[in-house]
């Protein structure tokens, strides 16, 4: 029976009966390089957020593509084994392609909707908390062409980061937490937590309160791929976070 006829809710890929006793998925050392490349992306990209303005578009886009596909990189040349680490993130537990991709717009849509409220009534309610679209406005696309070019970098950017911080890191967290001996549930929510920190130090640019919903949405992601056992879901959801602001941007300054 191929993956296409499978029914549903039949997984593609179970997960080994017998998982290793160590759990790690890198050197530690690995893990704490990949950390502070990630501290240090967060600081520059704040830092140099106000000349973003009078960048051509096509170069803003072409080096996200290119440092998001790095940074993939940097962290896969680390793990133990390459091709179980893409088979845990894609295939482990997974569903028909298809049905992923109904969930992820259904995880889309109640995130949109939760946070979508959540971060109007910040506004209204602390108005003072701090968001900054400068940079998201700078980066809107201005033609078909670039806006092709921006749905690569939606696509790089769900894919890219949810292997780096749930794939990768949260995982990685995760074994660590259980090697100092925390229950597995404590050591699940407190990895979640810190990689999502981490998730939205990225976002800085975005202003503080910014940050602090792009923390609580990679939260919400951590959560979603612990319990499906993948990320295709959260990989879907993702690129659509992505896509479809710059879509809504985009019609909202549209003349009229």
């Amino acid at each position: 029976m191929t993956p296409e006829t499978l029914p549903y809710d039949a997984p593609i890929f179970a997960p080994p009966s017998h998982p290793t006793p160590d759990k790690r998925i890198a050197p530690w050392q690995h893990t704490v390089a990949v950390i502070l490349l990630l501290v240090g992306w967060a600081v520059g990209g704040h830092a140099t957020s106000r000349m973003m303005p009078g960048r051509a578009h096509w170069v803003t886009y072409l080096s996200s593509i290119m440092m998001q596909w790095m940074l993939l990189g940097t962290c896969v040349a680390g793990v133990y084994g390459r091709g179980e680490f893409f088979a845990r993130t894609l295939r482990q537990n997974a569903r028909r392609w298809d049905f992923e991709i109904l969930r992820g717009i259904g995880l889309y849509f109640c995130l949109l909707l939760i946070f979508g409220t959540g971060g109007a009534l910040l506004r209204r309610m602390a108005p003072r908390a701090g968001f900054d679209s400068t940079r998201v406005h700078a980066m809107m696309p201005t033609n078909h062409w670039e806006l092709a070019m921006w749905a690569f970098v939606a696509f790089s950017a769900g894919f890219c980061e949810e292997h780096v911080f749930r794939g990768y890191l949260l995982r990685q967290a995760i074994a660590w937490g259980e090697r100092l001996g925390a229950p597995r549930l404590v050591s699940m929510a407190v990895s979640a937590v810190a990689t999502s920190v981490l998730f939205g130090s990225l976002h800085l640019y975005e202003g503080f309160g910014g940050a602090i919903l792009i923390t609580l949405l990679g939260i919400a992601f951590c959560a979603v791929s612990l319990k499906t056992g993948n990320l295709r879901v959260v990989i879907v959801a993702h690129f659509l976070q992505d896509f479809i602001a710059v879509i809504a941007m985009m019609s909202h300054h549209a003349p009229r």
